[in-house]
This record gives C-alpha cells, sequence and structure tokens, in this order.
C-alpha cells in the first residue's frame, strides 16, 4: 500500500511538472488566432509618462511549438517566440529581440486573455519604461 501511495505522488508531481499551463493549451487552440481587443501603453521617459490606448491593433498568432506573429492593421507583421512559465508569458519579438514578461492577469475564459508587462531600454543616456496592458479575444473555433 505504500508503494502505491508514492508511486501516486510521483505520478502527480510529474503531471504537474510536466504538463502544459492552461495558457499555453488556450493560446493554440481557435488555430492559434488572437485578436488584440484593447492595447494599453504608458511610456515614460525623463519623468514624463505619455499613455495610449488602441482598440483592435491586430492579430497575434501563436504556434504550439513556441513561435507566433502579429499582423498589424497597418499591415506590419513581427514574428516572435513565446513561453508561459506559472503565471508570466514571455513574449520576444525576433526583430528587435525585446523580451516582455506579461504577467497572466485573467485567462479563466478558454476565449480570453488578459496581461500586464513592463519592459526598460535605454535611449542614449535616457531610460525608457514600457507599461502594457493587453486584452486578447479568440477568433473563430
Amino acid at each position: 500500500m505504500k508503494l502505491t501511495s508514492q508511486f501516486c505522488v510521483v505520478m502527480l508531481l510529474s503531471i504537474t511538472l510536466f504538463s502544459c499551463s492552461k495558457t499555453e493549451k488556450v493560446l493554440v487552440k481557435h488555430a492559434g488566432g488572437w485578436n488584440i481587443d484593447k492595447s494599453i501603453t504608458t511610456t515614460t521617459m525623463d519623468g514624463t509618462s505619455t499613455t495610449t490606448t488602441e482598440y483592435d491593433s491586430g492579430v497575434a498568432t501563436f504556434a504550439d511549438n513556441g513561435t507566433g506573429i502579429i499582423v498589424y492593421n497597418g499591415g506590419f507583421a513581427e514574428s516572435f517566440k513565446w513561453s508561459v512559465a506559472e503565471d508570466v508569458i514571455t513574449i520576444t519579438y525576433d526583430l528587435s529581440t525585446t523580451s516582455i514578461p506579461y504577467t497572466i492577469l485573467d485567462d479563466s475564459a478558454s476565449d480570453y486573455q488578459h496581461w500586464s508587462g513592463t519592459y526598460t531600454y535605454m535611449l542614449g543616456p535616457m531610460e525608457v519604461v514600457i507599461d502594457s496592458d493587453l486584452t486578447l479575444s479568440a477568433i473563430g473555433d
């Protein structure tokens, strides 16, 4: 009996450690297509902050191999790599090699994602901080 319960504990831990997160499974569902419903970006530079809000700015597609592409409504496309660890999804853009760790604020519905992330870069001697809040909804089934 003791050996059986130990085996069950090991199996449960293995499943927990090596299975995909809910977000990983959901992102590639719906053929991987997600509308960027709302994007709120706050840029802080030299103590001054500017906030912009965009609606329906494009479509992000997530492939199950950890790659993806965003096609913005203006026609510009940007490829990326993505990974999920616990409640953080990291998006690394191929062109700029910028990595943004987004905290997953809400993924409770299979057709809805809400993320928040911050990244920093230097513009000459000045630090630029970008805070981004994204809301996405799944396209199709």
